[in-house]
């Protein structure tokens, strides 16, 4: 039988149901183990700047140092309880997640670390 076939102004395509059956199961055969098979990758991800480093800054403000993460695109929240985490002796609280700006500011100079964890992580 003829997979495919052209017409003059488009394209159609015809298999038969034997080796269509091959390719894809029945609606009968499909279970809910088949359909969620968990999530492979994670549900965030850090865009690099245009230099190609992690976007890790330190900032400093009225006598306190702040690490920033932005560029994030995703779960935030998820980025935020890997690296709390990740950082065991960083106290939850010292965390905090700016959604309009889609970054995390952490209390402290964490920069040197997070960006060693996330090379070897990302």
């Amino acid at each position: 039988m003829l997979l495919f076939s052209l017409t003059s102004r488009r394209f159609s395509s015809s298999i038969s149901q034997a080796r269509l059956s091959r390719i894809i199961p029945s609606i009968d055969k499909i279970t809910g183990e088949d359909l969620y098979k968990g999530i492979p990758f994670k549900k965030y991800f850090l865009d690099r700047t245009s230099k190609g480093n992690l976007p890790i800054y330190k900032t400093y403000r009225s006598q306190a140092v702040y690490t920033d993460v932005r560029k994030i695109r995703g779960d935030i929240v998820q980025l935020r309880n890997d690296l709390q985490a990740a950082l065991p002796d960083v106290p939850k609280k010292n965390f905090t997640c700016v959604m309009s700006s889609k970054t995390i500011k952490i209390k402290g100079d964490v920069a040197s670390r997070l960006k060693e964890l996330l090379n070897n992580e990302l």
